[in-house]
């Protein structure tokens, strides 16, 4: 009789354990990249910083100055789609193309999601001053989290900049927390706007300063875009 009594309240005991523990990995799952990224444990750190080394940069340009090619990206920090072009992409246009010197990137920031695009921007323009605007902004898409939700804590853009190397992280964090940059920022936005762009990430490719030839906004396969380049360095 006991053990009728005692089963249906065990069952149920042990049923609000297994619940409990569903939602208490669940929040730890959705919450580790930003925990991650707050405890300086940054994805993609030595990958990053290898595939840049050695490579020109001048404030928001990647690559040769006198590349025959110039890809223009609008792109926002927080951009998800953004992101994926970072991460899946942007790696074999470096290789193949911006480290040879035959092609250069122009990353014209939006900040439109809101403040932690307005943070993350304003430290990868900070790190600009110091040729080094590109290793913040990818850093930042390879531990990207959802849009607009906080990431972007003192503590995670300091222990970006301390991830640079050759980087003075101290003065980077310092001077983007300045107005200094809020004049670039409206320039790009006055930028997007007058092409009457709608989608990020938008891109123009052709060749350098010269009219695009190729205009298209999304993230298309790598082997297409690839194929973008060749057609405008093969016109070049």
């Amino acid at each position: 009789m006991k053990r009728k009594t005692w089963a249906p309240l065990l069952a149920a005991v042990g049923g609000a354990l297994v619940v409990l523990l569903a939602i208490v990995v669940a929040m730890q799952l959705s919450s580790s990249k930003s925990h991650s990224a707050d405890s300086k444990n940054l994805h993609s750190v030595s990958a990053i910083n290898e595939s840049l080394r050695g490579i020109p940069q001048h404030d928001n340009l990647l690559g040769n100055p006198k590349a025959k090619v110039t890809i223009v990206e609008y792109g926002d920090p927080q951009c998800p789609y953004c992101g994926m072009f970072s991460t899946q992409i942007l790696p074999l246009v470096i290789k193949r193309y911006v480290r040879p010197g035959l092609v250069r990137i122009d990353f014209v920031g939006q900040t439109g999601f809101g403040t932690d695009s307005v943070r993350i921007f304003k430290l990868a323009a900070a790190a600009g001053r110091q040729g080094k605007f590109w290793n913040v902004l990818e850093l930042a898409y390879a531990n990207q989290g959802p849009e607009t939700n906080g990431d972007a804590t003192d503590a995670y853009l300091k222990s970006i900049a301390g991830a640079v190397p050759g980087l003075n992280a101290a003065k980077t964090f310092t001077d983007s927390q300045t107005n200094a940059f809020d004049g670039l920022m409206n320039a790009n936005t006055a930028a997007f706007n007058s092409h009457q762009y709608k989608y990020l990430p938008t891109f123009e490719i052709g060749p350098t300063g010269k009219a695009p030839t190729k205009t298209f906004d999304g993230v298309p396969t790598a082997q297409e875009f690839l194929g973008y380049v060749k057609t405008a360095l093969a016109a070049a």
